[in-house]
This record gives structure tokens, sequence and C-alpha cells, in this order.
């Protein structure tokens, strides 16, 4: 079918109440151990929850906008979880600080809103850190359920604060942190926690964390890292005995660019343990217009992993200049019991023009090119774009559909920006026309920044999605696109 509406079962849901559901999506098999068969692997952080219909949608998205002077919301990434299991997502979204509100890092709703209106009206928490002198705040993470908050300290050494969800309310600062882990010893420029991502790297049953650093002084040159941290709620509460040095992923040579512009933790194998994929949108600098790839190093996953070479996906002709890895999905599209792998490219060439696009690669993966995708998502040219800005994956159907793709296009109609979500299962090319869109921005909002499946909210059957708006003119919007308020 055209666009994404696609048909679906009735479901019912009491306000409140958690339903749970069957998928090919959800996680059957503890963390850590092998699956029988491929169809119970946990094929990625894709797990929708969220089915009691804790919200009544309105006539349209719900758009809560940011009105304080110099606090910009959704400038980077979201996390969305359940931490209390009342069926109802939290929502944390990373944010910018700058000369006029310098510790700006984070907002975080404990629930999601019903009516539009101000952000600061809302019970919306901002979360501060000292120090952060204008730079970004780039990304956010959940533990324990999202009972824990991760946020990467920004221009504080190298640091990864913890905070405890039910504590954040109102304003609070990093003092309100009850973990803080040094990752790396070496002064940060502002780039360190530019992305991270949560899973089980290792296979013993407790949650570690991929955090990368863009730019790291190593005479004589700026080079970026990835590091791995195990158990992180345990060594929170011992820190000191593990040093930066035992934490490093891997490292690229000197004068690479962006290797860690994105992270994930997944099985894309189907062996039951999460490999670490890394985005590595320019491996050098003087090659960055051909040489663009995703880096998958397979399960269990240990620092500096010896013996394991990882499996590249990208470079080929598509990838050229294209700014692929830019962002990550991961989860099982097509209802194989695999994980699949969606990445972004937001400069991808189409018609002459920089419209971007998302790249899908079906599970288990091999070497493989851009060219070799199972499906190309392209931006259109006329409408200029940058698809492929940021990706998620939700699901139309509770009895465990193939899942749908979720991407933002902030340049489109002149920075207005857009949403689209393109319904399962893919054919080999899509085309990103009007047919697949779900909201637009006004005049130079950029909506499209980032986005995130909230899970069934509005309790039709249908995941919901929360994207974020980065104009140029004013502060930041959250848009919550409820699907019952969105059907053609």
């Amino acid at each position: 079918m055209r666009g994404w509406r696609r048909s679906r079962r009735a479901l019912l849901a009491l306000p409140g109440v958690l339903v749970a559901c069957e998928s090919a999506a959800v996680d059957t098999a503890p963390l850590g151990d092998t699956a029988d068969t491929a169809s119970e692997v946990d094929t990625g952080p894709y797990d929708p929850p969220y089915l009691g219909g804790c919200v009544d949608a309105p006539a349209g998205p719900v758009v809560l906008e940011s009105s304080a002077e110099g606090r910009y919301v959704g400038d980077g990434g979201f996390a969305v979880s359940d931490p209390d299991a009342d069926g109802c997502p939290a929502v944390l979204v990373s944010g910018r600080a700058t000369s006029v509100d310098p510790g700006h890092a984070a907002t975080y709703l404990h629930g999601p809103p019903e009516v539009s209106g101000g952000l600061e009206a809302s019970a919306a928490a901002v979360i501060s850190l000292a120090d952060s002198d204008g730079d970004f705040a780039y990304s956010v993470g959940v533990l324990d359920g999202g009972r824990t908050l991760v946020l990467p300290g920004v221009r504080v050494t190298g640091t990864v604060l913890l905070f405890d969800a039910a504590g954040v309310t109102g304003a609070v600062t990093e003092g309100a942190a009850w973990g803080m882990i040094p990752v790396e010893a070496e002064e940060g420029t502002g780039r360190f926690g530019y992305a991270l991502a949560t899973g089980d790297a290792d296979g013993d049953g407790t949650e570690d964390l991929l955090v990368s650093d863009l730019e790291v002084w190593e005479d004589p040159n700026y080079t970026t890292r990835v590091w791995l941290v195990h158990d992180v709620l345990g060594v929170a509460a011992v820190e000191g005995k593990v040093t930066s040095a035992e934490r490093l992923l891997a490292r690229v040579p000197d004068d690479a660019e962006n290797f860690g512009a994105s992270l994930a933790l997944a099985d894309l194998d189907g062996d039951g343990l999460h490999d670490a994929i890394v985005g590595d949108t320019a491996p050098n600098a003087e090659e960055w217009g051909t040489l663009q790839r995703v880096l998958v190093w397979p399960g269990p996953v240990d620092v500096l992993p010896a013996g394991k070479t990882p499996t590249v996906v990208g470079s080929g002709s598509l990838a050229g200049g294209s700014r692929f890895g830019w962002s990550l999905a991961t989860g099982d599209v097509d209802a194989d019991g695999y994980g699949d792998l969606a990445v972004g490219a937001i400069y991808l060439d189409v018609g002459g023009q920089p419209a971007g696009g998302v790249f899908v690669f079906r599970g288990p993966l091999a070497d493989v090119t851009a060219d070799d995708a199972d499906t190309l998502i392209e931006g259109v040219a006329e409408r200029y774009g940058g698809a492929g800005e940021a990706i998620a994956l939700a699901s139309s159907d509770p009895e465990g559909s193939p899942l749908d793709l979720v991407t933002g296009a902030t340049g489109v109609l002149e920075y207005a920006g857009a949403v689209y979500r393109v319904p399962a299962p893919f054919p080999p090319r899509v085309s990103l026309d009007e047919s697949y869109e779900i909201a637009r921005g006004g005049e130079y909002q950029g909506l499209g920044k980032g986005v995130a499946n909230l899970g069934d909210v509005d309790g039709d059957g249908i995941d919901d999605i929360v994207a974020s708006a980065a104009p140029y003119d004013d502060y930041g919007a959250l848009w919550f696109l409820y699907s019952s308020a969105l059907v053609r």
C-alpha cells in the first residue's frame, strides 16, 4: 500500500495498563544466552512495551516548544523508556547549551503530553551540567529499564553521569548524579559523548556502554575514539578500579574524522549476543568522499578485541560523499528472526542534490557495500532534504508484523523539515514523496532532527513517534505524533 498507513488488528487496552504482546523483535532469551532458533534472538533495542493507551490522542500533533531564551532542545538524541512500567513512556532528549543558558544538557518528561504548549510550562525536568560552555550534550541513554538516566559530561573530562530517573524533577544539576565514571583521562574538546549506546556487549547479563569522542588530541593530531564500559552500574558503584586504558574499544589512524558518529549494540548475526556497531562517516580526512562505512564487531565484544575483524558495511559508489553512517537503527524489519541494520546518509546524491537517504541491510550481515543494500530509501531531489538525519523503527501491528521505518529530513522545503514513515515490507527502492510524510514543520523549523519510537501510547495498535525540531530562529520543539491522529 502506498504511504505509511497499513491495515491492523484491533487492540483492547485499558489506560495505564501494560499489555504484553508477541513480536518478532521482543527479547525471548536472557541477555547473554544463545537462543535455540533464530526467531528467539534479541535483535536489538526495538522492543515495543507500551500498549497501555495512556493518552487520548488529539486531532493532530502535540507540540511542546521551548520558550526559554538560549535553551535549545532536541538538537541531539532521544532515549525512551518506561521506568515505572505503567504503560506510559518517559522521554529523555538531549539539548544544547548556549552562553545564555550555559549548563543546559537534557530535558526529561515523565510521560507523553496530550496538549500542545510551552515546554517550560509542562512537567518537564531540565538537567544542567557545569562548564558546558555552549557545547552540545549530543547523546543520552538509559539503563535498568529506564530507571537510570545516562548523560555524557560536556567538557567534564570524559565523564559519564548517572541519574536516578525518579529523582529527576524540576531543575537538576550534576550534583544530583548518583554515579560518575571517568571514561577517558585526556582533556576533551567538548565532543566526548557525541554518540552512545547501551546493551550487553560481553554476554554476561549486565548492561554495558559504548560512547564516542570525535576529537581527542594525540600529538601531533586530533583523532577519534570509541570507548566500551562493561557493567556500567557496577563500575559506577566501585569506580577507581578500572582505568581508562582498559576501556578503549578502538582507535583510528591520525586525521580520521567521525569514527563513532553513530553507535549501536544489537545482535545482527543471530547468535544471541549483542554486536558492537560503529558508524564511520569519514575513515580518513583525505578520502572521505569515497570511504564511508559502518563497522560491526561480533559479540561478545571486549576492549581492543583481539583477533576479531569487524564486518564492513558501506563504501561503494552510492556511499561516496553521502555521510553514510550518520545515523543507525537496528531491529527485525522483515520478521525473519534476524536483526537488520538501517543506515542514514544525509548527503546521499539524488538527482544532483544532497537529498539524503537510508540504506537497509537484512541480517545476518556479511561484508557488503552500500550498493548491495536490500532497500534504498531516497529523499526527493527537488525538496532538498537531509533524509536519514535520524532513524527509528516502529510497528503497525501488535501481532508481530515487520517494522516500518521512520526518518527525519531537516532540510525539506527550505528547512521546514519533515518526518516520514515507510510501511513494511520495503520494496528495493523507495522515493520519499508526500505520501510517506506524517508531519511537516513550519518555515525554518528543521523538523526531523531526531526521531524515536514511543510505543503504542494511544492504544490503537500502531507505535507512535516523537520527533524534535531544531529551528534557526528559536529554541526547538518536541513533536508527539500519535498515529490515531495522523491516519490518512
